[in-house]
């Protein structure tokens, strides 16, 4: 069994890969009140996001077992893909569908994804504002004529695809959002990198006891309160030898260490060289 670590992983993996990727909208998209007697038996060469609004019915993917279509049914399929879907008489359905293709930004040809990193092809929803909202703006952009059409189209496809992915992690067991009590807590220690925060005086601002603080940095972060407040510092340090000529003890004092030791052994610690060093690679790198 997949432990949730190697979950997130496959995740992140998937997210990355993501991140090279195009979007592109590309034949059928619409919103289909499916009429009486409606059957469909595609087999796609494309992807196809398919949103159920209204109604009832039974599809079934490349043979796999019957599902079941209802309101809040979210469907992400593949090229490749083969469906048999029907619809109940008495309930027929109304749909939001987009088909489009993931390019490799570099390439232009179809983005290698291997099964591990796709996401379920089908997902229940409960709060349906947000993808309601997301596919009646797509299926939109792609119908009305109006400047950068493509341009929203393909950045709501890609915010849709986010969307998924999400629902995939939290299927999966693994929190996809970080708690925001957390992301309190991290925006206090990043507006302050030069303050030795306490553990306690984060997590009362941030409304939560010190256990629950820790707690969530390692949860959702994988790393401890301390080792995050380092690395704020030492990001701080790099952003400043990079663009100021303040001394590395400067550095280290604006940063609240009376110690330029230990400010050098974390820096060091952190990208696997001291600071002065650090900053003759970053101007030789400049000067080349």
């Amino acid at each position: 069994m997949e432990s949730t670590a190697g979950k997130r992983q496959r995740i992140e993996e998937a997210e990355a890969l993501l991140e090279r990727a195009h979007a592109i909208p590309s034949g059928v998209f619409g919103r289909y009140e499916c009429e009486p007697g409606w059957t469909w038996k595609p087999r796609f060469s494309d992807f196809d996001l398919w949103w159920v609004l209204h109604g009832y019915g039974h599809a079934r993917i490349n043979g796999e077992p019957e599902i079941r279509i209802e309101p809040g049914t979210l469907l992400l399929l593949r090229p490749g893909d083969t469906g048999d879907f029907r619809q109940d008489p008495q309930a027929p359905l109304t749909v939001l569908s987009s088909h489009f293709e993931l390019l490799d930004m570099a390439t232009g040809l179809p983005l290698e994804l291997d099964g591990r990193h796709f996401p379920r092809r089908r997902h229940l929803v409960n709060d349906k504002g947000q993808i309601s909202d997301l596919m009646t703006r797509l299926v939109r952009s792609r119908s009305e004529p109006s400047l950068f059409r493509s341009l929203v189209s393909r950045g709501l496809l890609l915010e849709l695809l986010a969307v998924v992915y999400k629902l995939d992690a939290a299927a999966d067991g693994v929190q996809p959002e970080i708690d925001h009590r957390l992301n309190s807590a991290l925006a206090i220690i990043g507006a302050r990198p030069s303050q030795r925060l306490a553990l306690g005086e984060v997590a009362a601002a941030a409304g939560l006891s010190p256990k629950e603080l820790s707690g969530l940095f390692v949860r959702q972060l994988g790393v401890t309160f301390r080792r995050h407040t380092v690395d704020v510092r030492m990001e701080r340090a790099q952003f400043l030898l990079n663009g100021t000529d303040l001394s590395v003890g400067q550095i280290a004092r604006s940063l609240g260490y009376p110690d330029q030791f230990l400010f050098s052994r974390q820096f060091r610690a952190k990208f696997g060289m001291p600071p002065s060093q650090y900053r003759d690679s970053v101007h030789n790198l400049g000067l080349s």
